[in-house]
């Protein structure tokens, strides 16, 4: 007897969503549905980047530098932004005994409310079009046990990428990025 699994690529393209016109186009060849059930994957195996706004949030709750970064220097990545070139990013602090995010406490984390932004979209990821255009994705990197692959009807594609477009519409504000 053969049973045939729905499989979930890494990488795979669950929409697009426009910041600036705040439009949100499902794909729904892809249709998931995702809620998280903390297994704390995100935590264990990732290298976190966190930018220098992203560290200064944390400090701002009162931890010092050494606490938040792994190494002082930070690691150029080929940002996913057109024109935009490498962008320059830390990989936030693991403990050395189990390799899990410093902030992880008995599968808690300690810094949820002020989390930096790659953890507060994980287990998703943006590829930067153009025209302010952002194609929403399953992380590349890992993926996150706690995405099943559904049909359209049981999908939360559209709540995901609402979700996420709120996030980035929170985190250009903050960091006062002017969209054109």
């Amino acid at each position: 007897m053969v049973i045939d699994l729905p499989i979930i690529d890494k990488g795979l393209k669950i929409g697009k969503i426009n910041v600036k016109t705040k439009e949100i186009n499902v794909y729904t060849d892809n249709s998931i549905y995702f809620t998280c059930t903390s297994k704390v994957d995100c935590c264990s195996r990732m290298r976190i980047p966190v930018s220098e706004f992203d560290i200064s949030k944390i400090e701002e709750h009162g931890y010092e530098l050494d606490q938040i970064i792994q190494e002082l220097s930070p690691v150029f990545i080929q940002s996913k932004s057109p024109n935009q070139g490498k962008e320059k990013v830390y990989l936030l602090k693991k403990k050395p005994f189990d390799q899990t995010c410093t902030f992880l406490n008995n599968t808690l984390c300690e810094i949820h409310e002020f989390k930096p932004f790659a953890c507060k979209i994980y287990p998703f990821s943006l590829d930067f079009l153009e025209n302010n255009d952002i194609e929403i994705l399953i992380h590349t990197e890992q993926l996150c046990r706690s995405i099943k692959s559904v049909s359209t009807e049981e999908s939360n594609n559209y709540f995901i990428l609402n979700n996420i477009l709120k996030m980035i519409l929170e985190e250009v504000e903050m960091r006062n990025i002017i969209i054109e």
